[in-house]
């Protein structure tokens, strides 16, 4: 196990980049929960296989090209003539209103800290054709705090850890 690790040691912020996109993107966001992967990359930053640095460019790069395929799979899917019907129904317009124009911010951040709204919500906003420097604007820095909330839950988990085991 050691000599499989190590050998995918130069790998791993690649491999990172990877799972968070997977954990993100619609199609798989929603049966691949991230729990694995945070359990994999303690267990690399505890080894120090892997800087805390790297595990937040990765994630955070990751998470924003999931996110930002889930955006465009709905902005450029709402032109099929069954989304199209349904956009223009008065509850499709009621969300858009109460989500695009006047809690966008609330509705990502919150979106991006649930797990099963994750995968979603990038395509729903795309959907509502919510403007891409709009979701950008806000999707960015929500994507780089979420990364950094659980880069610090993970870095005090390995002192606890080493506190409570490893003496």
């Amino acid at each position: 196990m050691v000599e499989t690790l190590t050998t995918l040691m130069p790998y791993t912020p690649l491999l990172i980049f990877v799972a968070a996109f997977l954990d993100v993107f619609c199609l798989t966001g929603l049966f691949l929960y991230g729990g694995a992967t945070l359990a994999t990359i303690a267990a690399l930053l505890m080894t120090g296989m892997i800087s805390p640095i790297e595990i937040a460019i990765a994630a955070t790069l990751g998470s924003l090209l999931g996110n930002s395929t889930n955006f465009f799979i709905g902005y450029f899917g709402s032109q099929i003539s069954i989304v199209v019907k349904l956009l223009q129904k008065p509850m499709a317009t009621k969300i858009k209103n109460f989500t695009v124009k006047k809690h966008l911010f609330i509705v990502m951040f919150v979106g991006r800290f649930i797990t099963f709204t994750r995968p979603l919500y990038g395509v729903v906003l795309g959907t509502l054709q919510t403007k891409p420097s709009r979701f950008f604007m806000y999707e960015i820095p929500i994507v780089f705090f979420w990364v950094v909330v659980w880069l610090l839950i993970l870095i005090q988990g390995e002192r606890i850890f080493r506190l409570l085991f490893m003496q």
